[in-house]
């Protein structure tokens, strides 16, 4: 470890990684990226059964309906 000096009172250490393997972070990464892809595949089930994709039809019908009709000026 090597002390670098600085304007300030305070030393600023430098550490270098004592071996440390580059891809000791897939360690971490991987079971993440799982846990994250399973709760990305349990939200998409319940959703299915749940019945959010069961009216595909009906959603890009309802908004032709227009409710406010302007009144006749005859």
């Amino acid at each position: 470890m090597r002390v670098l000096p600085v304007a300030s009172r305070f030393p600023v250490k430098i550490l270098k990684p004592l071996g440390a393997a580059p891809l000791s972070v897939l360690i971490y990464l991987i079971p993440v990226a799982l846990f994250l892809g399973g709760l990305g595949l349990v939200a998409f089930l319940w959703s299915l059964k749940s019945g959010q994709y069961d009216d595909l039809e009906g959603a890009k019908w309802r908004i032709l309906n227009d409710d406010d009709l302007p009144e006749d000026r005859n």
